[in-house]
């Protein structure tokens, strides 16, 4: 169809110059909140899929665990599909509300984005650098008591003899214990002595007065090599290497090294 041509005439129609100025400020509006819904996406993406490609530390995952997670998913995913469809139709048909409603929309959307990258900040420090946890039961006492919160490292870890570590025993069950020999080692409790490598180590750790082997004869355990031996601290009530049904962990179950305590506020600092 042939359409009149605009006159210069045109250019002064106040009617006319204020459809252009509506439909250029629609535009640049539009433009601005796809951004932010391509940054949402990104980060709702990287919430839903990361954990599913790097799996290792999913358990630990605060975000995905936590029971408003998928509400929150679900409101963000709705309000961005909203948004699209708001800047489809402010584009196709702009009116005198479009700039109020895509105004509207930015703000909204800018929060969402700002909420969509956080959580994937923090599902990726999880899946690669540190996670967080709970302890859970009276076997690391002294040194832990629980309901202590502590930060898990796994990011770039060399374990040592004597560190906290997680390890993972049975499935999706974690324990705190201590690192007590290292692939190699000859390990012997002689009544509350404790011999690696024919060299006696303290253990300041412990309770005083603390017996990890009792009666006449030493206990002696050789640590295979791609494993470790892990004890509690509190010897009378821990689950650990000395059971027959756990033995020495192999390093593939050694989840990350206890570094820090952040919780109670009384107790915040680094974990010996």
């Amino acid at each position: 169809m042939d359409h009149d041509p605009i006159t210069l005439d045109d250019y002064f129609n106040p009617e006319l110059t204020e459809i252009l100025r509506q439909r250029d400020l629609a535009r640049r509006l539009a433009s601005r909140l796809t951004r932010k819904i391509v940054l949402a996406f990104f980060g709702m993406a990287v919430v839903m899929f990361l954990p599913f490609v790097f799996p290792r530390y999913r358990d630990f995952d605060v975000i995905r665990n936590s029971p408003i997670f998928r509400y929150l998913l679900l409101f963000m995913v709705l309000y961005v599909l909203i948004a699209i469809l708001s800047v489809r139709q402010n584009l196709t048909e702009p009116t005198p509300r479009s700039e109020r409603w895509l105004r509207r929309h930015l703000s909204v959307t800018d929060l969402v984005a700002f909420i969509a990258l956080l959580l994937a900040v923090l599902v990726s420090i999880n899946t690669f650098f540190v996670s967080f946890a709970t302890v859970d039961g009276r076997s690391m006492e002294p040194t832990l008591q629980p309901f202590d919160s502590i930060i898990l490292r796994h990011f770039d870890v060399e374990y040592e003899r004597f560190d906290l570590v997680v390890v993972n025993i049975n499935r999706n069950v974690y324990y705190i214990k201590r690192i007590i020999g290292m692939p190699g080692d000859t390990i012997v409790f002689e009544g509350a002595q404790l011999t690696i490598n024919g060299v006696v180590y303290e253990e300041p750790y412990l309770k005083s007065g603390t017996v990890t082997c009792s009666g006449d004869t030493p206990c002696e355990y050789t640590v295979p090599e791609g494993h470790v031996f892990i004890m509690g601290d509190n010897r009378d009530n821990s689950t650990d290497s000395r059971n027959n049904g756990i033995g020495p962990i192999p390093l593939e179950q050694v989840f990350g090294r206890v570094s820090f305590r952040i919780g109670p506020a009384d107790a915040i600092g680094p974990v010996q």
